[in-house]
């Protein structure tokens, strides 16, 4: 799959961590106003100007890329999303936790083979995690109601089952807090990438039903156009980016994972 072999040329141990076809794009990332870096150790962290700065919106390079999660060739719904978010746990997980570092250099390599739980963000063992605690909300309705009909009420089965048949892209790889460099989107060869992958790729795929797409946030950008299979969020909708049984997005979530 070409996004993926996209990221195969990526060097999770080539610090500051980017994609190389996007380097040209970053250039000098002390004068950027896209980017910045972060001490690449714990303890440094939390005493540098980047801990418990909440306002800075800037991608930071010192941590993993995440541009996708989940089996992509597998999974039969796939989010569409912006870009990864930026918390102490991102930090502490890749600065102290080995193996959690692993599971994400794992995602990018799309190996799941050591893991019950592709979508990593649904693993209960990562319920530590920022990334877990946003999805698993986000979700719960849901995952709450597959486990009533298909598991007889076992939530972590429920939760096994949708993080085999859930994938997540994001437009821009790279963590922020928040997200203002909307103009460099159409900069970056890892952003054009995600769209290429998504039309030339995904939007065939739910035709045939094999696929559903949802797109959470950024529609205009991803050029996605609502159908069957196909759920676009307006603006408002955009805004939580809610999976809940109470928008057509958590709907259609669930008729998916209540298939045979």
């Amino acid at each position: 799959m070409q996004l993926i072999d996209f990221w195969m040329r990526f060097d999770p141990n080539a610090y500051p961590y980017v994609h190389p076809s996007d380097s040209s794009v970053i250039g000098d990332i002390t004068k950027s106003k896209h980017f910045k870096l972060s001490p690449i150790n714990y303890d440094s962290y939390l005493v540098s100007d980047n801990f418990g700065s909440h306002s800075d919106s800037r991608m930071d390079l010192s941590l993993l890329p995440i541009p996708y999660a989940g089996d992509i060739s597998n999974s039969k719904i796939v989010i569409l999303l912006l870009n990864p978010g930026l918390s102490y746990t991102d930090y502490y997980g890749e600065f102290l936790r080995s193996e959690y570092r692993e599971r994400l250099i794992n995602n990018l390599q799309q190996d799941f083979s050591q893991t019950e739980f592709p979508f990593m963000w649904l693993d209960p063992n990562l319920a530590w995690h920022g990334g877990f605690q946003w999805w698993e909300k986000k979700l719960r309705g849901v995952i709450s109601e597959v486990a009533r009909v298909k598991f007889a009420g076992s939530y972590y089965e429920a939760l096994k089952h949708t993080s085999k048949n859930i994938s997540q892209i994001e437009l821009i790889p790279y963590h922020s807090i928040n997200f203002k460099s909307s103009g460099i989107v159409n900069r970056l060869a890892s952003a054009q990438e995600a769209l290429n992958f998504v039309k030339n790729v995904l939007e065939p795929q739910t035709i045939s039903g094999e696929k559903s797409i949802i797109v959470t946030r950024k529609a205009r950008e991803w050029g996605v156009a609502e159908s069957g299979n196909i759920c676009v969020y307006d603006r408002n909708q955009a805004r939580g980016a809610s999976l809940g049984l109470d928008l057509k997005g958590g709907q259609l979530i669930l008729s998916r994972l209540l298939e045979n």
